[in-house]
């Protein structure tokens, strides 16, 4: 049984809301706490400042190997000032709901906590909270390296683009299951070609000593890796051998190969059937092309190097 006693200290707790005006200058950057302060509503600030620092590692790494394009270290604070402003914005929001003696809020707080809204509200916002204080929802289109070469789709847009994190799929090689984060557990770019048949597969690996050589500067630098993602059935132990006459090339004999487990939730988040991501150190895609266009990858590639 608990007793209520005199406290015996009371402290002041003051709120702020401040992020600085850019995130770098010069040779000096930001991240964390030193680059933004918001309410803590929604636990935000760990995961906020833990992708500060992932954006910027690995262009800071390339820079300090000496192969970062000039620009490159710009796109921290273009890519990350806009996340911060919107935690921000909706930290305060939800902590204003929360707290704000106002009619507006206490009648919605009435609401949310009504018989009604535990019923029908909450378990929305109870669905929808994981991804948004995870920050999943956080993507870099808008970026300047972000750039992709996709079809017009006239009905709706594609699920997947340049700018969005790899997809979470489950996959299977040589027997054993694996999903795209293990794509993604060095500090490497990694190249991944994508396909929905044996054909598309031979056209994808045909093109593949051309994509390398596009992408040497990156390999000579910060790393490259590739993998092959099929949606379509394979013997157990298949390799880049088994899938076309191509595959005798070092670049293909190279890759490693997997094969989509759910094929309708492959279809859902990539939207493409066949074609090639390139995906950078931090996981997100920057690179985006369906087969069949005509390739920007060395201009792409001019972006992020020397």
């Amino acid at each position: 049984k608990a007793t209520a006693r005199s406290p015996r200290w009371i402290s002041v707790f003051a709120l702020h809301s401040r992020q600085v005006e850019s995130y770098g200058s010069g040779t000096t950057f930001l991240a964390g706490d030193a680059a933004h302060i918001h309410s803590p509503a929604g636990g935000q600030g760990m995961n906020l400042g833990l992708a500060d620092s992932q954006n910027l590692a690995w262009k800071l790494a390339m820079a300090v190997q000496g192969c970062a394009s000039p620009g490159l270290l710009d796109t921290y604070s273009e890519e990350r000032h806009p996340v911060g402003r919107r935690i921000l914005t909706s930290t305060d929001a939800a902590f204003a709901g929360m707290t704000s003696p106002g009619a507006l809020s206490r009648a919605a707080r009435g609401i949310l906590f009504s018989s009604f809204g535990r019923k029908r509200i909450l378990p929305i916002l109870s669905a929808r909270a994981p991804k948004m204080v995870s920050q999943l929802w956080v993507n870099y289109r808008a970026s300047s390296l972000s750039q992709e070469v996709l079809p017009w789709k006239p009905w709706r847009s594609w699920p997947l683009h340049a700018g969005d994190r790899l997809p979470f799929l489950t996959l299977a090689s040589t027997g054993k299951s694996t999903t795209t984060l293990d794509l993604k557990r060095g500090t490497s770019f990694v190249l991944v070609l994508f396909c929905s048949s044996e054909g598309a597969a031979d056209l994808l690996l045909s093109g593949l000593d051309a994509a390398r050589e596009a992408l040497e500067p990156i390999a000579a630098g910060p790393g490259l890796e590739v993998s092959m993602i099929v949606d379509f059935m394979l013997k157990a132990d298949a390799t880049a051998g088994d899938l076309c006459s191509h595959a005798s090339s070092p670049a293909a004999s190279a890759l490693s190969l997997f094969r989509v487990e759910d094929s309708a939730d492959f279809k859902q988040k990539f939207g493409l059937k066949d074609g090639i991501a390139l995906v950078r150190p931090d996981g997100y895609v920057g690179y985006l092309e369906a087969l069949g266009m005509k390739s920007q990858l060395s201009s792409y590639v001019r972006r992020l190097t020397k």
